[in-house]
């Protein structure tokens, strides 16, 4: 490592790193630049974004919105370009027939087995941590091996970190996960559910990673993680940190790196358990946006047909005269 890089990974573990200040009119030329770079991409590198563009326009903008994979690519706009097209290229491949729906639970891109997957409370979202990043919980304990189903869990990755990018501001602050080991087992392990997760953390979704705390690690964990390695990728195995000991010794070294007791598990000695009703919340809301989305097309739709109808009462009146 140069020590360029070596100081870019301390500041993203310590959350010290220096965000870009993003004016409109940064924006705006950046935004171009990124269009550019969209349109030098082959159509055939880039079909899942065009399929989308075409199918639900709507849905890329308001789900896949450049400014998004700008800020979590540190405004450069060849990278963002290439990350919002594996975005859509890994949204087709785990959401199928559904990728072009809404990110919701009730008709919309999560598949009817997804939901109980989400009660499981493999991955869940934690308070942020002092600097304002999102922060998450990935417990793999918590996985249900009767009911295994590995792309289940990734499309809950997915709902949950959608759901924690309604606030922007994560998308530039970036993303530390919690790996809570101490429970894991040879079969909570997947090679392909391995690589399926980090690949879609590391180069599609619209965050940037910036840390992974591995709490507790086992002699399992120890035995996977030249696996676990080989799929992140250097990017990664460079933030991936371990923390042994006591519970009050991993207590302390997280704070060390802003993850204070308040906003941690349970399971790691922290004081924070997420409402068990959570997710019948969520359906709520979702509810309530896809009923306003619904009335605004309508609206739309009278307003097209009044428009339509003066006009063709101008033509006639000039006909007439």
């Amino acid at each position: 490592m140069t020590d360029a890089e070596r100081e870019e990974v301390r500041n993203d573990l310590y959350g010290t790193h220096k965000e870009l200040e993003e004016t409109d009119q940064l924006r705006e030329v950046l935004l171009q630049e990124m269009q550019q770079a969209l349109d030098e991409i082959q159509d055939d590198e880039k079909s899942g974004y065009l399929e989308a563009c075409q199918i639900c326009p709507e849905l890329v903008r308001t789900e896949s919105a450049p400014i998004r994979f700008l800020r979590s690519e540190n405004y450069q706009p060849e990278r963002a370009a290439r990350r919002l097209v594996k975005y859509w290229d890994y949204r087709k491949q785990g959401f199928q027939d559904r990728a072009f729906l809404c990110m919701r639970l009730e008709n919309g891109a999560m598949f009817p087995e997804d939901e109980s997957t989400l009660k499981w409370g493999h991955t869940e979202i934690l308070p942020d941590d002092k600097n304002g990043r999102l922060v998450l919980s990935h417990d793999r304990s918590n996985f249900k091996l009767d009911e295994m189903n590995h792309p289940s869990v990734i499309r809950c990755v997915w709902y949950i970190i959608h759901m924690a990018l309604e606030n922007g501001e994560y998308c530039r602050r970036g993303l530390v996960v919690i790996v809570p080991s101490h429970n894991t087992v040879p079969q909570h392990f997947s090679r392909k559910y391995i690589k399926m997760l980090w690949t879609s953390i590391r180069d599609c979704l619209p965050v940037r990673l910036r840390a992974i705390h591995a709490c507790h690690p086992t002699v399992v964990t120890d035995l996977m993680f030249p696996v676990i390695k080989q799929v992140m990728g250097m990017e990664l195995r460079r933030r991936w940190y371990r923390h042994c000991g006591s519970k009050t010794e991993v207590l302390r070294t997280l704070s060390e790196y802003g993850l204070e007791e308040e906003g941690l598990p349970k399971v790691l000695g922290g004081c924070f358990a997420r409402s068990s009703s959570w997710i019948d919340e969520r359906r709520t809301l979702e509810r309530a946006r896809a009923k306003e989305q619904v009335q605004e097309e309508s609206r739309v739709v009278k307003e097209d047909i009044a428009a339509d109808g003066a006009k063709e009462g101008v033509v006639v009146q000039q006909q007439e005269g």
